[in-house]
């Protein structure tokens, strides 16, 4: 999908919602996705002509666990954000966790947003609003091209050429899912 526009999208449901205090937690620092997804959330700040404040990002990996400790730093700042948009649904999930620890109402006091549409977004409550993509879709197109490689240029055949063919390929479309971690202010 384009990670980078699931992630304008999601920002701009969270301004167009009435936040304007949005933080951010990071995806694994060695993940395209991660980047692209921060590359979105500050493009849709920057149209919106917010401020992506340094104190309210956080380096997560996308692990729950990594959720929590971004959480712990961010509301360890003297203001919190209204809304945090974590680059994943686990993270989201540690995110809404460490909230419920702190007595941070969600979505009362606080509006998470996660991307994927996991399992986990749908087993916690609140369900966690996020940007859906055809993971099964995206696997099996993968799957298919490691098992039957595309011929290259030259006729060859192996799992490189099939690696790059699938980054050519078309992209599938993603959606953002509203549900009840985010609310207007």
């Amino acid at each position: 999908i384009d990670n980078k526009r699931g992630a304008e999208d999601m920002t701009n449901f969270l301004i167009k919602s009435g936040h304007k205090n949005i933080g951010f937690v990071k995806g694994h620092e060695n993940h395209l996705s991660a980047q692209l997804r921060f590359d979105g959330f500050k493009s849709a700040m920057a149209r919106a002509g917010l401020p992506v404040r340094d104190e309210w990002v956080a380096q997560g990996d996308y692990s729950y666990t990594s959720g929590e400790v971004a959480a712990r730093d961010i509301f360890s700042r003297p203001h919190r954000p209204t809304a945090i948009f974590a680059g994943n649904d686990d993270m989201a999930a540690g995110v809404m966790a460490i909230a419920g620890h702190m007595g941070i109402s969600v979505p009362g006091e606080l509006s998470i947003g996660g991307f994927d549409d996991s399992s986990i977004a749908s087993i916690v409550w609140p369900r966690i609003s996020t940007i859906r993509q055809p993971v099964k879709e995206m696997g099996a197109k993968a799957a298919e091209g490691l098992i039957v490689p595309q011929p290259d240029k030259t006729g060859c055949r192996g799992t490189q050429d099939a690696v790059e063919s699938l980054a050519l390929s078309d992209l599938y479309s993603h959606h953002l899912v509203i549900r009840e971690s985010t609310k207007s202010l």
